[in-house]
């Protein structure tokens, strides 16, 4: 599963600059300053670099709980009452 995440945000950063810039000129067709633009891809480029930092460390608190015997099975909600 990590795997598939480094794979999905490796492909979402393969994007040329040039075309996110088209894409948002397309969406919102009225004049943009193109700095502010570049700074919402750069906001959202640390955002999902913190998300993937989170995820992976989800993912080794996982396995050291399952190192140490614990089940990690998902539960349901009903389960947990």
């Amino acid at each position: 599963m990590v795997q598939a995440c480094q794979h999905s945000c490796a492909a979402a950063g393969q994007f040329d600059l040039a075309q996110k810039l088209s894409a948002a000129m397309t969406i919102n067709p009225r004049p943009v300053d193109h700095y502010v633009i570049l700074q919402h891809f750069a906001q959202a480029r640390r955002h999902m670099t913190i998300g993937e930092a989170h995820l992976a460390r989800q993912y080794e608190i996982i396995a050291e709980l399952e190192r140490d015997g614990h089940d990690v099975r998902q539960k349901s909600c009903s389960q947990n009452s």
